[in-house]
């Protein structure tokens, strides 16, 4: 697979553009990395994860990075593939000019077995935006060219970087009603709704696997090893069209379930977390004949003084 790598000059907004830069792949138009650049320092930051042991290999879905959940986040819908189909296609680029780059996905794209998986014919579009040297973004765009009304539930599934896990916290989730996954080897897979997260910061001392509902716009990752906040927001300033994914998914496989992950090595649990904008409590509904949804997510990263 041929990798396209996206940068942007711009030192608007606080942060330097030389050295910030996204690679981004046509299959399921996957964001797998993004270096951010701040001013006055010449070393670049690594803030998407992926994995070494990822299979590049269509149509295996790429381990890390942002992988496109649609038209279904995990389980949460009637379709038994994990995840949905858009993160195992091939795209095709529609767009690409500095610091942005439009991946799109239609119903001519796609295998019949998919084809039954939505109700006829669709549109489906990502773009990666590097902003500036310490922002980037992530659009995802529907339009539903059915006869038919469109449902999915979706998640823009976001593996960070981290220093050390141990280190690591994610805040803005206090107060919030969650579902939480049982371990790895559970007997039981049934996730249990708690009515309130109590805790200032979610910390990670063993696997972590939650479902947070009705989130605020700003979830923050605290990577005290690295000194950095990265600052993951659901909407974006004069952009207030878009949709808001009202949902965010927080995970860390931890050690067992690292081990049973192929494409995942068995100590890489250490340097990720992953921060997810989803919709997976109400179900997305695009009406038929030309309805169209679209939503974004914004990317911070900022220095601890």
């Amino acid at each position: 697979m041929q990798a396209r790598v996206i940068s942007s000059s711009s030192s608007s907004g606080g942060g330097g553009g030389g050295g910030a830069c996204a690679t981004t792949y046509e299959h399921g138009a996957h964001l797998t990395g993004w270096k951010a650049s701040f001013d006055g320092d010449g070393d670049a930051v690594d803030v998407i994860f992926t994995s070494g042991s990822a299979i590049f290999k269509p149509p295996k879905a790429i381990r890390g990075g942002i992988p496109v959940c649609w038209p279904q986040f995990a389980n949460y819908g009637p379709l038994e593939l994990q995840h949905g189909f858009a993160r195992n296609c091939a795209w095709k680029v529609t767009d690409e000019k500095e610091g942005s780059i439009e991946y799109t996905l239609t119903y001519d794209d796609i295998d019949d077995e998919q084809k039954a998986m939505v109700p006829g014919p669709f549109t489906l579009k990502i773009r990666h935006v590097v902003v500036d040297g310490t922002r980037m973004r992530t659009y995802m765009s529907v339009t539903n060219e059915s006869e038919k009304e469109l449902e999915f539930t979706t998640a823009l599934h976001t593996y960070f970087v981290v220093g050390d896990i141990t280190k690591t916290s994610v805040s803005g989730c206090k107060g919030l009603s969650y579902l939480d996954a049982p371990p790895h080897g559970s007997a039981s897979s049934d996730r249990v709704l708690v009515d309130e997260d109590k805790d200032e910061k979610i910390t990670f001392a063993g696997e972590l696997d939650r479902i947070y509902f009705n989130t605020p716009n700003e979830v923050v990752i605290h990577d005290d090893a690295r000194s950095l906040e990265i600052v993951v927001r659901k909407s974006i300033k004069g952009e207030e069209h878009l949709s808001e994914l009202p949902d965010a998914v927080v995970w860390n496989p931890w050690i067992d379930k690292s081990k049973a992950t192929g494409d995942l090595g068995d100590d890489e649990y250490k340097g990720f977390v992953c921060v997810e904008t989803a919709s997976v409590k109400d179900k997305i509904k695009v009406p038929a004949r030309g309805g169209t949804w679209s939503t974004a997510h914004e990317i911070e990263v900022i220095r601890k003084k």
